[in-house]
């Protein structure tokens, strides 16, 4: 099928090292994936078609990023640096200050040629990717801040995380009073009991402290869909990964 057509082809790659990739794409071989990359990429020059590599930025390989684009680069491809909003625990933008200040003084490291158009993209695609991380950084610095201007009383952390879920389901245009009011309720009611199984009060700290960060319009449809336990289980998977 290949031989009859024309493809183009965008193939998506979690690491560059072997023991890492198999880590993040469990099951996969690492040998294998970097064989059908050749392939692919002989088979776009022969047939003069587009080639390119996307990667997600996470948790697990962010320090591999710039070897990502000297990777692009000598393969004559653009690279695409894609965010990952979910899951929580490896995501970037939901760091701490001090963790995306360390990432963004990596990245301010490494410069990229630009002698032709794929390096010029590429270059730009990496400052487009620190750009990102500064802002996420700006985020979490006013956040940071916002909190320890607060009491720091349990409730006071709970009633604004509730308050950001009400000003959330409240902007939805396409609901009525009384379908607001349910979903309000729904929401807290799954919340609740999901911060009841945390038992210890430090735990249930950092579980509200993260949470009163979390973007509204990711939080409300999870606690939609899900139920108290899963909505426990991915707040305390958060809670762990935040480094």
């Amino acid at each position: 099928m290949l031989e009859k057509g024309r493809f183009h082809v965008n193939i998506s790659i979690d690491s560059l090292e072997k023991e890492n990739y198999e880590k993040i794409r469990v099951n996969a071989k690492f040998e294998k994936v970097m064989e059908n990359i050749e392939y692919f990429h002989k088979y776009c020059k022969e047939k003069k078609t587009f080639f390119g590599i996307s990667v997600c930025a996470i948790r697990q390989n962010w320090k591999e990023i710039p070897a990502f684009v000297d990777f692009c680069n000598k393969l004559e491809a653009p690279i695409y640096i894609h965010s990952v909003w979910f899951p929580p625990s490896c995501s970037l933008w939901n760091l701490g200050s001090v963790k995306l200040d360390e990432i963004l003084s990596f990245m301010g490291k490494f410069t990229f040629p630009e002698e032709n158009d794929i390096q010029k993209k590429n270059s730009a695609h990496y400052l487009d990717f620190v750009s990102l991380i500064e802002s996420w950084l700006n985020k979490a610095k006013t956040a940071e801040k916002e909190i320890s201007l607060e009491d720091q009383d349990l409730k006071k952390l709970r009633k604004k995380i509730f308050e950001n879920i009400r000003i959330f389901i409240d902007s939805k245009e396409n609901l009525d009073s009384d379908q607001k009011k349910e979903q309000y309720t729904s929401c807290i009611k799954k919340l609740v009991e999901a911060l009841k199984i945390f038992d210890d009060k430090t735990m249930l700290e950092r579980a509200l402290r993260q949470m009163v960060v979390f973007p509204s319009d990711m939080l409300v449809p999870e606690l939609i869909s899900a139920s108290g336990d899963r909505i426990y289980e991915e707040i305390r998977s958060f809670i762990f990964n935040l480094d």
